[in-house]
């Protein structure tokens, strides 16, 4: 309980309250924009406009070639940009964002150019290529912002200003007598994330103002060199995170429909309310947890790790019971058929309830050095993932979706957690936050 009161009064408290904030009320203004969404479009537009949406998010995150871990890991919060360790970085992390950025833009002429000759929906994919490099680039602003602690500047933009501001537009398009299908709906939405953006392109300028100047920095290839390995292994862990994410809506938007996928999505959003602890857990923890485990305090790390994991639980847990209680009437606001597939909702919340049960999780993996052991064991996992999913949607429908996103997000997290254990000596689950406080307790007792 000290521990637990100790970061209660602590100045990190404060910050998990606002990160909280902002990314709580970044969940209520997805479901402003996906019910003001629903409400100016038609069932298969709405459809349309949440598969582009999915597609352009996963590419986004893909394309972001793992840079945002990678200044989350490495980059010195401490030091200033212009330092030469920092301005290698983030010299390094741009280029290389630009370049994928740059190629995903020209694939997306291409398919421009081939869209009479492609089938709906896949004759609309060169609209998320620009949202795909804005994404990204958001992505690499956030996560430098993070490691600065300029919390809210690194969440505000896009997590509560892009959505609202996205909703206005949709509104205000309606009131002037406009109407809006999929295309034209997704295409203002990434406009709104594109200004949203902009006052963190500007301060991030300013306090980079001298990293981009010409600087002799060979001392540092050899760094430069591991960012590299670094950075490949956590662009495909990304990657794999993008298909977590946004594959089950895509393959649903193929494999059954684009109103199926439609639904899912939903739930997805609905489902990240209770995902909020531990996003917020890891936003301001991971920083921490990185610089515990550069510092070689694995007791530091081990108090900060099952902390976290029991704050993420807790919260979880018990969020996940008024979600189901209210899950119907929202779902019912969207559309009545969707009141149907209750179980589905179920299912995904429990996924929730288990990532947070290991808090930081594959997170911790990958800052503790076990990025390629990591990357073996989800290589060897996709193409069953895959299938399954493929199988299970064919067959069971979106509940069998459900069910094997579960099974897949259990997997994944004994993964971390075996590794973590043999090779770090720390264990992750909530339990045993309770567990050690428990022993302690009874330690005390049985010496007095």
């Amino acid at each position: 309980m000290k521990a637990l009161t100790r970061l209660a009064r602590s100045r990190q408290a404060r910050r998990l309250a606002e990160i909280l904030f902002s990314r709580g009320l970044s969940t209520v203004s997805s479901f402003l924009l996906l019910f003001v969404a629903s409400r100016v479009l038609t069932l298969p537009d709405y459809g349309l406009y949440v598969f582009l949406f999915s597609v352009g998010s996963a590419l986004g995150l893909f394309i972001g070639l793992g840079r945002p871990t990678l200044l989350i890991k490495r980059l010195r919060g401490g030091e200033e940009p212009s330092c030469d360790h920092n301005r290698a970085l983030l010299r390094a992390s741009l280029l290389w964002v630009a370049v994928a950025s740059a190629a995903v833009l020209a694939l997306g002429g291409g398919l421009y150019f081939a869209a009479p000759r492609l089938p709906a929906p896949y004759n609309a994919l060169y609209l998320t290529a620009g949202f795909a490099a804005i994404f990204a680039l958001s992505e690499l602003l956030q996560a430098y912002f993070r490691v600065r602690e300029n919390f809210w500047l690194a969440l505000v933009p896009r997590e509560n200003v892009w959505r609202p501001l996205g909703a206005a537009v949709l509104v205000t398009g309606v009131l002037l007598g406009s109407s809006w299908d999929g295309r034209t709906a997704f295409l203002a939405v990434t406009v709104a994330l594109f200004v949203s953006i902009m006052v963190q392109v500007a301060v991030f300028l300013h306090q980079t103002a001298g990293v981009w100047g010409y600087s002799g920095v060979s001392k540092l290839r050899r760094r430069r060199r591991a960012w590299q390995r670094e950075g490949a292994y956590f662009w495909a862990h990304t990657g794999f995170a993008a298909a977590a994410s946004y594959l089950e809506t895509v393959l649903i938007g193929i494999v059954i429909g684009l109103e199926a996928a439609a639904f899912f999505f939903l739930v997805t959003r609905l489902t990240m309310l209770l995902n909020l602890p531990c996003v917020a857990v890891e936003t301001l923890g991971m920083p921490r947890l990185s610089e515990k485990l550069r510092r070689n305090d694995r007791a530091g790390a081990q108090d900060l790790a099952v902390t976290y994991s029991f704050i993420s639980f807790t919260l979880a847990f018990f969020g996940s019971i008024a979600l189901l209680i209210v899950a119907p009437y929202v779902l019912i606001l969207f559309d009545p058929s969707f009141a149907t597939h209750f179980d589905v909702v179920a299912v995904m919340a429990a996924s929730v309830v288990a990532h947070a049960f290991f808090g930081v999780g594959t997170g911790m993996l990958l800052l503790a050095g076990g990025e390629r052991y990591y990357l073996v064991y989800r290589t060897l996992l996709f193409i069953p993932y895959l299938g399954c999913l493929v199988l299970a949607g064919q067959v069971y429908g979106l509940i069998g979706v459900a069910v094997t996103s579960l099974a897949f997000v259990l997997i994944e997290n004994l993964i971390a957690l075996e590794w973590c254990l043999r090779k770090r000596g720390i264990d992750l689950r909530a339990s045993v936050f309770v567990t050690r406080r428990f022993s302690a307790f009874r330690g005390v007792g049985t010496s007095q």
